[in-house]
């Protein structure tokens, strides 16, 4: 179990002596229990829910329900039990072959013994049937593993340890962590929790430094863009010199067109595009300074919001704020969560957790649709107007909601310009529907479907709360 920082609680982990301490005083709660499943237990502060390693048993005992529950995390090894039905499933969790035999195995037996292997730190629980078996549970922090010896299993128990391999060692003998089993599991259930905030809280770091160095990484891509855009030619005003001077029929002389400048009473050599007349030259330049004005624009508007996305990041790094939010857990596998931090448009979450990705130009859009999102991932555009791409990224298997579609719709109809355009069409479609036109910016989709919606202020508040 990883165990982030000094102030989390280490789980009591037992020795030899201890475990055996702690076998005989909780034989009396767990022999003649009887089984009803094996089950991985959740753990909601935990980033995804559930320890690895670690599943538990449903048991009727003598003594009223209880669960026994079994680590076998390295360096956090143990078994602990606990009153009632405190644990729940982890409805997320992925199950080993291990857990999912034992519980085929286990489900409906009694527990007919308890007992430590001498000298080492090994259990051995005893179950009925015809043929009876045994689980034996290796707690030995370097090694820990689960072995079922039941029938054609081919496995036999460990013998006992040779005493003598422990001489001049000093192994802790401390009987108030084990001769209390249910204090025992108390202190377990505090560890395994506040482990799982520890964790939480360093996963968060974690997130807020990897999402810093993307911003960096973004700030000094827009600010090379920037500066790129601030170097290009004044081609507004070498279109307002040829236009003054159409009348005069200019023709380039050796590549260039000499312009006469009003302002400075001289003459200015401009390069011009072989193949030109002089009306769709002016026009090229109108265009390229029409591009230049709205790349610088884009870059700095863009600077700003990174740079007010970096300062949070720092304040919230200097603070160390790593709290856990009440916002959306993400629901997307780590390495597709890793995936989508680089990309440079909007960032949003639905209320069920999954993002919402949105492109506001082209090349975000082109970026959005081919490289981030996947083939059936919901992909969503303005109908007849030219639109922000948006896709909702979800896990395999999984469909969106018709929540989480509206979210996406008014964040599509917002950063297409439509704040102010009542109830207009947004067409969805899965992404692997959505083509490139050939020798073309442009894409075409199909198979789509439209929701009818207009820009609720509330409902983007919400939804912009949920973005960090």
């Amino acid at each position: 179990m990883e165990h982030p920082d000094s102030e989390s609680p280490l789980p009591p982990v037992l020795s030899h002596s201890e475990l055996a301490l702690w076998a005989e005083k909780a034989a009396p709660f767990l022999i003649g229990a009887r089984i009803q499943r094996v089950f991985v237990p959740e753990w909601p502060a935990h980033p995804e829910s559930f320890f690895k390693k670690l599943w538990a048993l449903d048991l009727d005992s003598p003594r009223g329900p209880m669960q026994l529950v079994v680590s076998l995390m390295n360096p956090a090894t143990g078994v602990f039990l606990v009153r009632g039905r405190p644990l729940k499933v982890a409805s997320v969790a992925t199950r080993s072959g291990f857990d999912l035999v034992l519980h085929k195995e286990l489900s409906s037996k009694k527990i007919i013994s308890l007992k430590s292997v001498p000298f080492d730190r090994i259990l051995q629980i005893g179950f009925n049937g015809p043929e009876p078996s045994l689980l034996e549970l290796h707690l030995i922090p370097a090694r820990p593993r689960g072995l079922w010896i039941g029938p054609g299993s081919g496995l036999i128990p460990a013998p006992p340890r040779d005493p003598s391999t422990f001489a001049n060692r000093n192994i802790p003998h401390r009987p108030e962590k084990a001769e209390d089993p249910e204090l025992h599991g108390q202190q377990w259930v505090a560890a395994l929790r506040a482990g799982a905030e520890s964790l939480a809280r360093k996963r968060i770091e974690s997130g807020i430094r990897s999402k810093l160095a993307t911003i960096e990484d973004r700030m000094r891509s827009l600010e090379e863009q920037l500066k790129r855009s601030l170097e290009e030619p004044d081609w507004s005003t070498f279109a307002v010199l040829l236009q003054s001077q159409l009348h005069e029929h200019p023709e380039p002389f050796d590549g260039h067109y000499l312009l006469k400048d009003w302002a400075s009473d001289s003459q200015v050599r401009i390069k011009a595009d072989p193949g030109l007349d002089p009306k769709s030259q002016m026009d090229r330049w109108y265009q390229l300074a029409k591009r230049k004005k709205r790349r610088t624009e884009e870059s700095q508007t863009r600077l700003q919001e990174l740079e007010t996305e970096r300062n949070r990041c720092l304040e919230r790094l200097e603070r160390q704020d790593f709290a856990p939010t009440s916002h959306p857990s993400p629901v997307l596998p780590k390495k597709e969560e890793k995936r989508i931090l680089g990309f440079g448009g909007r960032h949003y979450r639905s209320g069920e957790g999954y993002p919402i990705l949105v492109g506001r130009n082209r090349a975000e859009n082109l970026e959005l649709t081919f490289k981030i999102a996947r083939g059936n991932d919901v992909w969503l555009h303005v109908r007849g107007r030219p639109s922000a791409h948006v896709a909702v990224l979800l896990p395999p298997g999984k469909t969106a909601s018709l929540d989480t579609l509206i979210d996406a719709a008014q964040l599509c109809l917002l950063h297409s310009g439509g704040k102010d355009w009542g109830k207009t069409e947004v067409d969805y479609t899965y992404r692997k529907y959505v083509k490139k036109i050939k020798n073309s910016q442009e894409v075409s989709y199909s198979q789509s479907k439209s929701l009818n919606v207009r820009v609720e202020e509330e409902r983007i508040r919400t939804i912009t709360s949920r973005s960090d």
